[in-house]
């Protein structure tokens, strides 16, 4: 079940809330929260029920290895993290290097992959940080129902935050009272809008215009410049907006439940350097990574040469973790490489005595988003021969071509009203001009308004939310949440433009990882 369907929004959630609150009202809690563990497991049963089979298995295996983890038993841990890390390697990289290794042996038979349990990238690293974290002696042994909603809890379930089971156990051991109800409905309520909003109609929205342009390239034809260009952008701000949305719909659907789940998406376009991209997108992996890879790999404590083969190795296997395929891992590494670039720019250059110009931070913000856009390439599609061929057009290798008569309709099919105009072929599909100022006024939204976090600033304290930034409205300070009717009746507006349009919604990208 996703999040952007009618059987979610109009049943399940309704029905999960009333229950859920109207038991919350009873001690002892273990009722209310029985029921959003069995809720959530009705919800990652309802795609394929299969499945429940083998995320209980794994949840009955940690929490039982849990028990006997503490510090000095390394050998426990171990086996946790060899026997987590093989189921993964299993269900979703098992084909990946059965291929590869019949294709070193020159044996040319395909290896179709088996079917990928929802979510098993996220609920497995999950289990190693807790695994680790009891080793560690971080972390008390939770009851099995607070351990078994931290896995399964629905709205982190199938694609993040990855919370660890500090963050989630306390939350579900305390009792919040009645009288916060109003407000978490009132606060979840607007960021899952919000969510909604920019997953059906932004990022499904400008999807059309970036999958044009990757299915071209994917079948072996050449696009010109500005196709090129705007088929990159098209997919860098699809893959922003829908992560961002799911991001955004997950922290609203916990809190009406009256639970904070850590931010996990920060305006990474606004980002002026690469290591402070990483810092804003998906900012619960690269913790993970960061302090259960990087960190004890060495870290930078070792020298230069360690520390660049620490970073290399994060980001490949970061690469990885998004999907198996060599594309995955040459968007690992690249980015890999612009941190390196990064951290050696910065030993050899002089600290600057005065704070940037904003010509400089424009100019840094521009370099960045052009490093990840083209990373995003390897990222989006299918083939390497794609990918160079888009690449190669984005550098003018394929023709510098700029169309002065347009044809076709555009027909008011979607509620952005745009993205379905037939063009000559060598435009390959939507792409024209005025995609193209979509493509910019979606550029200047994510420069310039502030993001949700910023717009819900006063409520969201409870949240793991960077303080150096909580206090920055952006360009527009009167653009904050308060309870008003006017916005109210906005919201509301928004929904029901949104809701009308659930029939064409597309599964959120990192749903397949």
């Amino acid at each position: 079940m996703e999040f952007n369907t009618y059987p979610f929004i109009a049943l399940f959630l309704p029905i999960t809330l009333l229950v859920y609150h109207l038991l919350e009202r009873r001690r002892p809690r273990v009722w209310s929260l029985m029921w959003l563990a069995g809720a959530s497991l009705f919800f990652y049963a309802w795609y394929n029920p299969a499945n429940l089979g083998i995320l209980l298995t794994s949840i009955a295996f940690n929490y039982g290895l849990g028990h006997v983890m503490a510090p000095g038993r390394k050998h426990w841990l171990i086996v946790g993290i060899v026997i987590n890390l093989a189921l993964l390697a299993h269900y979703k990289y098992g084909h990946f290097l059965a291929d590869n290794w019949h294709l070193a042996q020159r044996i040319y038979e395909q290896v179709h992959p088996l079917e990928l349990p929802l979510a098993i990238s996220f609920f497995t690293f999950q289990q190693i940080s807790y695994l680790v974290d009891r080793y560690r002696n971080d972390l008390k042994q939770p009851q099995l129902l607070h351990y078994s909603l931290f896995v399964t809890f629905f709205p982190h379930l199938l694609a993040g935050p990855i919370v660890q089971a500090g963050e989630m156990v306390a939350q579900f051991a305390k009792h919040h009272g009645r009288r916060r109800i109003a407000k978490d409905l009132a606060v979840g309520i607007t960021l899952f809008v919000l969510g909604l909003f920019k997953k059906v109609v932004l990022a499904d929205g400008v999807a059309t215009i970036a999958t044009e342009i990757f299915s071209a390239v994917d079948r072996g034809e050449s696009v010109h410049f500005l196709p090129a260009w705007c088929g990159a952008l098209a997919f860098s701000f699809e893959i922003y907006f829908d992560f961002s949305g799911y991001s955004d719909m997950a922290l609203g659907l916990a809190r009406m439940f009256g639970f904070h789940l850590p931010l996990n998406f920060y305006s990474p376009y606004r980002a002026t350097n690469i290591a402070e991209f990483w810092r804003r997108w998906h900012m619960t992996l690269s913790r993970f990574l960061r302090h259960y890879l990087y960190i004890p790999l060495g870290g930078s404590r070792q020298g230069i040469a360690q520390r660049a083969r620490n970073v290399m190795l994060t980001m490949l296997l970061g690469g990885l973790w998004h999907g198996a395929g060599w594309t995955f891992v040459a968007w690992g590494g690249l980015h890999g490489v612009y941190l390196l670039i990064y951290h050696s720019w910065n030993s050899f250059r002089v600290a600057p005595t005065r704070p940037p110009s904003r010509a400089r931070i424009l100019g840094n913000r521009l370099l960045t988003l052009l490093a990840v856009t083209i990373a995003w390439v390897f990222f989006r599609a299918e083939t390497f021969a794609g990918a160079w061929s888009l690449l190669a057009s984005m550098l003018g290798l394929h023709g510098v071509w700029l169309p002065l008569s347009w044809q076709g309709a555009w027909p008011f099919s979607h509620p952005l009203w745009v993205f379905t105009a037939s063009f000559p072929p060598y435009w390959f599909g939507p792409v024209g001009w005025k995609a193209c100022v979509w493509i910019a006024v979606l550029w200047v939204g994510v420069w310039w308004l502030p993001n949700s976090a910023q717009f819900m600033r006063h409520t969201l304290q409870g949240a793991s939310l960077p303080p150096e930034r909580l206090d920055q409205p952006g360009r527009f300070p009167i653009l904050s949440w308060r309870p008003h009717p006017i916005l109210a009746a906005g919201l509301a507006l928004m929904f029901i433009s949104t809701f009308v349009h659930l029939s064409l919604h597309k599964n959120f990208i990192y749903f397949q990882f």
